[in-house]
């Protein structure tokens, strides 16, 4: 683990078994931020790397199984980020937030032989994303997000193999709720200030 931190509140748990293989990289700068990362129930090749500058951010990450990787950015203020990675699929996850009061929780699971991609990108204020991800034997599955402005809402969940789906928010004050269950399922959204939509797909 390597870490610099400047009024900080840092936790990390680490693998006891000399056989578990975890990484963590922690860059934090400001003041009142709080870190905790926990890997002490983490299996083979697991990493986190943290970068989080500014006031008062908080993030929390949890990884369970192996293959995990949490490349995660904060800047800004009172930012709020929380990331569950478990299961025996790869899990992928870039998270990006820059300005003050956004929120983003991503859970990630599935199955050994499935693998969960997502990167999330937060630019503005008052933003809230919601990812699942569940991966079942086969396909990867991709979720891209994509908030640009203020009080921008994103649900987005996935549960299967091969699905796609990208989220771009524009503006301000839209709101969207997207679901994918099933294998080879694509969906691309794009809303520019106020709009709302809900949608799930499913191949059953």
């Amino acid at each position: 683990m390597i870490a610099r931190t400047a009024l900080a509140l840092v936790i990390a748990a680490v693998p006891l078994s000399a056989f578990a293989q975890a990484t963590v990289t922690i860059d934090s700068d400001g003041q009142g931020q709080q870190i905790i990362v926990d890997q002490s129930a983490a299996g083979l090749d697991n990493r986190v790397s943290v970068d989080q500058i500014g006031i008062s951010n908080t993030m929390s990450v949890l990884q369970r199984g192996d293959a995990n990787s949490a490349d995660i950015v904060a800047d800004g203020t009172d930012n709020r980020q929380t990331v569950i990675q478990s299961g025996n699929a790869e899990n992928v996850l870039l998270l990006d937030t820059l300005g003050s009061d956004n929120s983003a929780t991503v859970n990630q699971s599935g199955d050994g032989g499935g693998a969960n991609d997502a990167s999330v990108i937060q630019t503005g204020n008052g933003n809230m994303a919601e990812i699942n991800q569940n991966a079942l034997v086969g396909a990867l599955n991709l979720i891209t997000l994509s908030q640009s402005g203020d009080n921008n809402e994103a649900l987005l969940s996935q549960d299967g193999s091969g699905n796609n789906l990208t989220l771009t928010q524009n503006g301000n004050d839209n709101s969207a709720e997207l679901g994918q269950t099933g294998t080879g399922l694509e969906l691309s959204i794009k809303q520019t200030g106020g709009a709302s939509v809900i949608i799930n797909q499913t191949d059953f």
